[in-house]
């Protein structure tokens, strides 16, 4: 639990500290639909993130830190694409408290049992 903790407020810090959009989501948005290659490659990267925040979630879920009645990779996809929203957020604010507020709701609100 702790090392997913941390890794929603690193990337909280990150987008808060980060002067620059992220390359990845423009791409996504902007290339990928129309570009099957790169798609593909950006889906595997993705893949990657999402294995390792999902075995995360069931280490926590069968410690009994979280809640046993959570999809693990329905939660990893949901906090993925929270970040996500963050930088959108980010970019439109320039709030970096804001973020860093998001992420311990964020926290707050899987934690919850």
């Amino acid at each position: 639990m702790q090392a997913l903790i941390r890794i929603i407020r690193d990337k909280a810090a990150w987008v808060a500290d980060s002067d620059k959009g992220c390359l990845g989501i423009k791409t996504i948005f902007e290339i990928a639909p129309e570009d099957e290659a790169v798609r593909n490659l950006l889906h595997k990267n993705n893949e990657i993130f999402l294995v390792m925040m999902t075995d995360l979630i069931q280490d926590a879920i069968d410690k009994g830190e979280l809640d046993g009645s959570e999809d693990a990779s329905l939660l990893a996809e949901y906090i993925m694409t929270t970040f996500t929203g963050w930088k959108q957020a980010f970019i439109l604010n320039s709030d970096p408290i804001k973020i860093k507020k998001m992420s311990e709701y964020l926290i707050k609100s899987i934690t919850r049992q």
